[in-house]
């Protein structure tokens, strides 16, 4: 039995916990291996990680493609067009838009989708049940725009936070 204060908050998770993050718990694994001031280093580490990465998601059961329909779908209800030669010819007064980059995993440059509002962006990359983020991709998620979404719900937290961003530069515009 350990004692309590050799436990980490990783010893409390339940299995559904763990099932949620196979990938801490193959870190959690490897931490029991290392001295305990170097797990602590890990568990922070690796914490800040798993905050940038979405831990706390529960992931879309379906292929990634599915997911982009999802969210593209809910993007064009909110009045954002797609970023295309016909979507430009299409006047869009608001200034939303979005553009997809089908083939995103084979550039590394960008994540799967950019959106647009009125000036400001978010660049999000989404990801499903079974999709892993390349280090180039993780790199990419360091920036303060760049963002990961591992389900529909958390695109449109991301896209709520960007427009709440544009209303209050309107507001301060407008003093």
């Amino acid at each position: 039995m350990k004692q309590r204060s050799d436990m980490t908050i990783l010893d409390h998770w339940d299995a559904d916990t763990w099932r949620r993050n196979p990938a801490l718990l193959e870190i959690y694994r490897e931490s029991k291996k290392m001295d305990p001031p170097a797990i602590e280093r890990e568990n922070m580490d690796e914490r800040a990680r798993a905050r940038k990465l979405g831990a706390n998601y529960t992931p879309h059961p379906g292929p990634e493609s599915d997911l982009q329909n999802e969210c593209e779908a809910w993007l064009e209800s909110r009045g954002y067009k797609r970023r295309s030669p016909k979507g430009i010819a299409q006047d869009n007064p608001n200034g939303m838009y979005y553009m997809h980059f089908p083939q995103a995993q084979g550039n590394p440059l960008v994540l799967d989708l950019i959106i647009f509002h009125s000036g400001r962006y978010v660049e999000i990359e989404l990801k499903v049940a079974k999709g892993k983020v390349s280090d180039m991709q993780e790199r990419l998620l360091d920036g303060e725009a760049c963002k990961i979404c591992w389900n529909r719900r958390m695109l449109m937290e991301e896209v709520m936070q960007l427009e709440e961003r544009v209303e209050q530069d309107r507001i301060r515009e407008e003093r």
